[in-house]
């Protein structure tokens, strides 16, 4: 079984907020080449910003006002929506 680090996907940043990753997968040769495996559309058009957490293969968002929605990380495919009180 994979150990926690490697089930969450970490975010990480530096001392100026900036983000990046050590993965080496993605070079400016490959990069233009990349596309969209699949979108998801929130219910609500206003503007918000949102960083998902990824734990074994699913993505959990949060959406206004007060949701949060857990993704499969591969298809898109809602797999939970839980809504505060």
């Amino acid at each position: 079984m994979p150990t926690r680090s490697h089930r969450i996907g970490l975010l990480i940043t530096d001392l100026y907020g900036q983000r990046y990753s050590p993965l080496t997968q993605i070079t400016p040769t490959n990069a233009a080449g990349l596309k969209p495996l699949w979108t998801y559309q929130i219910k609500q058009m206003d503007h918000f910003e949102t960083t998902p957490i990824a734990v074994d293969g699913v993505l959990y968002i949060t959406e206004p006002p007060d949701t949060v929605s857990a993704l499969d990380a591969r298809t898109g495919r809602s797999l939970c929506v839980m809504f505060g009180p």
